[in-house]
């Protein structure tokens, strides 16, 4: 899955004061396909495919070491009804919440970073675009995300591919 543009209507570009890196996969579903960005959020992740959560595993094993914030939660469980922003979709806490989007993400000491889950309904398609928007504090930060880069490259795709056939179930 190439990355894709940007939806101009996301909140992505604006969700941090400075934006280091920036990008955006989409998954296409049929035109006129009823999700909310609520529904295609809790989805994509909370049904990871298992070798992203290994990742993740290994990831928090690494970082807790360096003291950087582990992300895995006790339980993975979805809500059920649509986001607010007290919520936590797995690790990440929501700072934003519509119908058509919805904007996750963590703070830390080496970089903050966001996530936009967004649901369009385009005349050929509805489309979920999943961006991430990184901003580093330090140069802990760049370096961490340098390590960790080509593996986002890998892992949005994966989870927007592993949502799919639970996002096509859910509006068939």
């Amino acid at each position: 899955m190439p990355p894709s543009a940007i939806p101009a209507a996301s909140l992505i570009q604006e969700s941090l004061p400075q934006v280091d890196f920036l990008d955006t996969f989409c998954l296409d579903l049929p035109p006129g396909s009823q999700l909310s960005a609520s529904e295609a959020a809790q989805t994509c992740f909370l049904h990871a495919p298992a070798w992203v959560l290994w990742l993740m595993r290994l990831r928090n094993a690494l970082v807790k070491k360096l003291g950087l914030a582990t992300t895995l939660p006790p339980g993975m469980q979805p809500l059920h009804r649509p986001l607010v922003v007290i919520d936590f979709v797995g690790p990440f806490r929501t700072f934003a919440a519509s119908s058509a989007e919805v904007l996750l993400g963590l703070d830390d000491r080496h970089l903050n970073f966001r996530v936009s889950v967004l649901v369009a309904q385009e005349p050929d398609a509805t489309r979920v675009f999943m961006s991430t928007a990184v901003q580093y504090h330090n140069l802990a930060g760049r370096l961490y995300f340098a390590v960790v880069r080509p593996f986002h490259s890998a892992v949005v795709p994966a989870m927007l591919r592993a949502g799919r056939a639970r996002l096509l179930a859910r509006v068939t």
